[in-house]
Order: structure tokens, then C-alpha cells, then sequence
């Protein structure tokens, strides 16, 4: 057996989602051909090349960069066994994240502007459901739970199962879509019938419909998960019920919505502004 596949088995038992295996498997590949060998060929004094070849030649973002250490981590430290390949490592600090936001009539344009009702499929349910990328490439036909308007994600962040919200507008959309693209297993097919969408295309057709909508911020696939948290929040929903939608396991990644929201902060104002009574206590 190779130490590819004996990696693939070892991340399995560990209970990792398909998704993760993928990116640990493929990080540590990256890694064997910068240096055209075996991974086991490698030493700390590699890793720490390899990993400044990343931030300062490819320029990668530190949350890529954390991410390609988390694998060589799980395969030098847990596989390998070899701690010492890791010795003094750690992962990058993240600057703060602001999500970008769309408003709600930036996704209307979006949904207005897609090439195909493909693209516009795909759109509606990653908003209306705020899905993650993977969880939407993964889904499946039978996924969907029609009686009581649900989705069953299967392979969310983390090996997690949850439920997601069905849209009667996606559902609308949806069933359009199927009727004319009769996919056989996924629900978004790539080129090849049976296999899925690739991850890569997805992130094309929402760059390419922003750009063909107007919309001159930096959308991504991710873009729609945000919208869609941002937007419930807004509309007086509980945060906690939001958290489980999304899938997060603390509350505390969810709150991050309430900094962003355009409404929330509108509707609070600046003290200034407030009646002179108001302000000051008698």
C-alpha cells in the first residue's frame, strides 16, 4: 500500500469529512513536489523553506498558509510519527476577518445577471440555505426532504451532519433546473455525468455573475453563506437559531454577523444624535 492511501486511512479512522482527507492529501502532495520526493524525505528545516516559499513567492493569505500547516502537521506529528519535523511550528496569526456582505438587492441582481439556469440554481440554494462551497458541490438529489422544506447536509465542516433550510423560492428554481438538466446523482453535475461540479467552478460563476451584475466587491462562493446569516440577523431572527443553521459549533463565530450588519448599526445610531433628554438623566 502507498503512503498516500495509508495517509487517506489513517485520516478515515481519525473520523476526518471527505472534504479535509482531500485538502490534507493534496497539501502534503503540493509539498513532495516542490521538492520532487518523498514527503518522507523532508525535514524541519524543509518545512520551514516550504512555508516561506508560500507567504513570500506565492503570496498565498495566511489563512491558506495555516491551513497547508494543519496537514503537514497531521502527517509528520500523527502519521509519521515524527514530531521533531514540526519542532518550534505554528500557525500564522490571522489578521481580523470582516466578511464581505452583499444586500439583498445585490443577490436579486445576481440571480437576475446569471449566463444559465444553472448558475442561478446554484446561487439561490448557497443563499437561501447558506451553504458552504463543499456542502453544496457534495449535494445529492435524495438530500432534499420536500415535506418539511429541509436539506440534510451531509458533509459539513468538521464530519458534522446538520439541517438546512429549503427555500420554496430555490425550490421553484430547483425544480426548473432539474427538469432541464435531469442530473442523475449530484445535484450539480460536472462535464462528466455522475461526477460533481468542481469546486473551481463554482467559484467561477459567482465571480463571473457579480462582474456581469455590477457589483465591484470581492465576491466569492463564501459570499452567499455571509449574505445569507447577515440578512436573517436583520431580520430579527435568533442568533442561536442562526448558529445552527450555519453549522457552527460556538456561538461566537455566528455573533461576528452582528458587526457587520448595515441595519443593525443604523438602527442603533450614535448617542449624539438622540434627543438632548434622552442623553442626559435627569
Amino acid at each position: 500500500m502507498t503512503v498516500r492511501q495509508d495517509f487517506i486511512n489513517h485520516l478515515k479512522l481519525r473520523g476526518f469529512s471527505q472534504c479535509t482527507i482531500d485538502n490534507y492529501v493534496d497539501n502534503v502532495a503540493q509539498l513532495s513536489r516542490y521538492f520532487n520526493t518523498s514527503p518522507d524525505n523532508l525535514n524541519h528545516e524543509h518545512i520551514i523553506k516550504y512555508l516561506l516559499h508560500l507567504r513570500d513567492e506565492r503570496k498565498l493569505q495566511v489563512r491558506s498558509i495555516n491551513l497547508q500547516f494543519y496537514s503537514l502537521r497531521g502527517f509528520y506529528k500523527d502519521f509519521r510519527k515524527r514530531p521533531e519535523v514540526m519542532d518550534n511550528l505554528g500557525r500564522m496569526k490571522e489578521p481580523t476577518f470582516v466578511p464581505v456582505i452583499l444586500s439583498r438587492t445585490e443577490i436579486q441582481a445576481m440571480l437576475d445577471n446569471a449566463a444559465n439556469l444553472k448558475v442561478k440554481a446554484i446561487i439561490a440554494l448557497m443563499y437561501s440555505a447558506g451553504l458552504r462551497l463543499t456542502e453544496c458541490s457534495l449535494l445529492k438529489i435524495h438530500d432534499f426532504d420536500k415535506d418539511r422544506m429541509l436539506i440534510h447536509i451531509k458533509n459539513a465542516k468538521g464530519g458534522k451532519e446538520r439541517y438546512a433550510l429549503f427555500s420554496k423560492t430555490a425550490q421553484t428554481i430547483l425544480r426548473e433546473y432539474y427538469i432541464k438538466y435531469r442530473p442523475k446523482d449530484y445535484l450539480f453535475e460536472g462535464q462528466k455525468e455522475g461526477m460533481a461540479l468542481s469546486r473551481r467552478r463554482y467559484q467561477d460563476y459567482i465571480t463571473e455573475t457579480a462582474r456581469h451584475a455590477g457589483i465591484t466587491k470581492k465576491v466569492s462562493p463564501h459570499t452567499m453563506r455571509h449574505s445569507f446569516a447577515t440578512h436573517l440577523l436583520e431580520a430579527g431572527k435568533p442568533l442561536r437559531a442562526i448558529q445552527d443553521l450555519l453549522g457552527h459549533a460556538s456561538v461566537s463565530t455566528t455573533t461576528l454577523y452582528t458587526q457587520v450588519s448595515d441595519e443593525l448599526r443604523a438602527s442603533v445610531g450614535s448617542p449624539l444624535d438622540l434627543p438632548i433628554e434622552k442623553r442626559m438623566p435627569q
